[in-house]
């Protein structure tokens, strides 16, 4: 007990010595240290906002989303400029292919861009009728096929989101929805009451794995591989879905995010870490920790690129 009171008086006495002389604030934080391995440093130019998505169509050219709004980037994410066109806010999740890009946020609205964010636009659809909208997640198949999803419906456009249309009503409605497709007619869905996929280009859906409360991301490598997490754990499928092994437990009850380069490389981004996985998910490196900032979506364009936004601001990035 007596070691106890010890340190906890340490911690009080360097937390009083850190503030500003002459202040009288009293919400001044400790900064807890950040470790970087090589190849991995800290961008602080964004605005504190949380950034919850980020997508780089090459290694020079990037977009990334917060509840204030879409910036983007041309020098590999050392600078960034928001799009002055694109005024939403709680922006959830972007996708971008070439000059296209689609951003989604926390309601009714899709935002697109057909010449590398100069002008944003609405995009145009129909109340379908029957369930909730609040679109939720977007995903280009190719250059002009986008795929988007919303808490009961998955959409479709073939004119890079310019239009959307629904292709898909589900019986039940699911506060989260992140897609991922191969092609234009092979793609997974993570709902909360499992993980379906499409054969057909999204006409139909089959559950494949039933869960509770699921809450992730995915990926597949190919038709049978793939990977998905869970409140902090990473699962693998060498069949296609119709079973999965877990092969990364976390004691955070939070998002983790995915991105494999190939069947065997891969990261996962999870509160305030990022691991790399060399052999599929049997061994996993801790290669980030940030002290203070929590860690949203990852995205890797090769082997040597990689950047993942943070909920204040920061990104980090991975130049090799």
């Amino acid at each position: 007990m007596g070691k106890i009171f010890r340190l906890l008086l340490v911690i009080i006495v360097f937390a009083s010595c850190s503030k500003n002389n002459g202040s009288d604030s009293s919400s001044d934080t400790v900064v807890l240290p950040d470790t970087l391995t090589t190849g991995w440093t800290k961008i602080t130019s964004l605005p504190n906002e949380n950034f919850r998505d980020i997508v780089f169509t090459d290694n020079q050219n990037g977009y990334t989303v917060s509840n204030n709004g879409v910036y983007k980037t041309t020098d590999a994410g050392d600078t960034w400029t928001k799009l002055a066109s694109t005024n939403s806010t709680n922006l959830l999740n972007i996708d971008a292919v070439n000059n296209n890009a689609c951003f989604t946020n926390a309601g009714y609205s899709v935002y697109v861009t057909q010449d590398a964010g100069n002008t944003v636009a609405n995009a145009n659809y129909t109340y379908p009728g029957s369930g909730p909208l609040h679109f939720y997640d977007c995903f280009f198949s190719d250059a002009n096929t986008l795929y988007l999803s919303s808490k009961q419906h998955i959409w479709k456009s073939t004119d890079a989101g310019i239009t959307i249309d629904t292709v898909h009503t589900f019986s039940t409605v699911s506060e989260t929805s992140y897609l991922f497709f191969l092609d234009n007619n092979n793609g997974w869905v993570v709902r909360q009451d499992g993980i379906y996929s499409t054969t057909d280009a999204g006409d139909n859906w089959n559950l494949d794995t039933a869960f509770t409360k699921l809450y992730g991301s995915i990926q597949f490598i190919d038709n049978n591989n793939g990977f998905f997490s869970d409140y902090g754990n990473v699962n693998k499928t060498t069949d296609g879905g119709i079973s999965w092994t877990n092969i990364f437990e976390s004691e955070f009850n939070v998002f983790t995010g995915i991105d494999f380069i190939d069947i065997n490389e891969g990261y996962i981004s999870i509160n305030n870490r990022i691991y790399k996985t060399t052999d599929a998910g049997a061994n996993w490196t801790k290669v980030v920790a940030l002290g203070n900032e929590v860690i949203g979506r990852i995205c890797f364009t090769d082997v040597n690129h990689g950047w993942a936004c943070t909920s204040d601001g920061v990104i980090v990035k991975y130049v090799q």
